[in-house]
């Protein structure tokens, strides 16, 4: 089964083409989608999983021109997704995108945006919608064992409901998701980066993760478990 990915930069969907002056050779490097997917698709054999940065999502006019007026919001993206997608061979969609938001009505909203986008598109590739509130690091922040593993002594610092988080985002004492991570990896002597949200990703429990985060993650979670393979 092959699997296109679809976020925003490096620390969603990682580096396909980072270059390595130890081993002279270029090297992928994932992001943290791509550890959660495969370990949600534990149960399947032989996945393949290629990525495409949201900004690479783009159709020709005349192509476009069949697919007026485009959806609202992520939608349109999301259409473009799972057409390319089917163009070039994949089985399966993930489109990621943050909530940037803590309204359930708007988080609904926006995620059924994504499906319009992947609906209007008629193909057999399979769409799954991956929409964290308000952050993917709200998702990150989930699971206080995964962080006192990796050094944090104040479990205090970590959100107590994750999809509530909000704050200014330019203000590093902020509850932003942002800040927030960003304050967290700093009390553990981690780096705020790719490679620790990788780490989390690798070892975090996704009961915890349904238990903090329950409008977002679980409709994720069900619909990459519901893939046979």
């Amino acid at each position: 089964m092959r699997v296109l990915l679809c976020g925003e930069g490096l620390h969603e969907i990682g580096d396909p083409d980072c270059w390595s002056d130890r081993q002279q050779c270029y090297l992928s490097l994932p992001g943290w989608l791509h550890i959660f997917a495969r370990r949600l698709l534990e149960h399947c054999d032989d996945v393949e999983f290629e990525v495409k940065r949201r900004s690479e999502l783009v159709l020709l006019p005349r192509l476009r021109r069949g697919y007026q007026p485009a959806p609202d919001g992520h939608g349109a993206k999301a259409l473009i997704a799972k057409f390319i997608a089917g163009n070039e061979g994949y089985d399966v969609v993930v489109f990621m995108a943050d909530h940037d938001g803590t309204s359930k009505r708007e988080w609904k909203i926006k995620h059924a945006q994504i499906i319009e986008g992947f609906d209007r598109v008629d193909n057999e590739v399979i769409g799954i919608a991956c929409l964290p509130m308000t952050a993917s690091e709200s998702w990150l922040l989930a699971d206080e064992g995964v962080w006192q593993e990796l050094g944090l002594e104040d479990k205090n610092l970590l959100p107590k409901k994750p999809e509530e988080m909000s704050g200014d985002k330019h203000d590093p004492r902020s509850n932003d998701p942002h800040r927030c991570f960003e304050r967290v990896c700093g009390s553990a002597g981690v780096k705020d980066d790719r490679g620790t949200r990788v780490k989390v990703s690798k070892v975090i429990n996704f009961d915890k993760l349904e238990e903090k985060c329950p409008v977002s993650f679980i409709p994720f979670r069900q619909k990459m478990n519901e893939l046979e393979c």
